[in-house]
């Protein structure tokens, strides 16, 4: 999680260098994921991939919007998650 907040924040800078790759976030998410199965199940941790990937997107792009100051593209990403969320 803490990958996420990094890369929000290296949005918000508009510093793409001096965030986490894609690639790390992507396996965070995975080992949440693996954590979610064990738990719950293989579909419960399938169905979270699917989720908190939607959310850490729009989390980074809504944070890249705030930094550009541009309320359009802010309500896009917020737009996607709430489409993506059945709201």
């Amino acid at each position: 999680m803490q990958l996420v907040v990094d890369a929000m924040g290296a949005a918000l800078r508009a510093v793409r260098s001096s965030g986490p790759t894609p690639r790390s976030v992507n396996a965070d998410t995975e080992q949440l994921a693996s954590a979610i199965g064990v738990l719950f199940g293989p579909q419960s941790a399938t169905r979270f991939a699917s989720v908190w990937g939607d959310h850490v997107d729009a989390l980074v792009s809504y944070s890249g919007a705030v930094a550009a100051e541009t309320s359009k593209a802010r309500r896009r990403p917020l737009l996607s998650w709430l489409r993506s969320n059945g709201t």
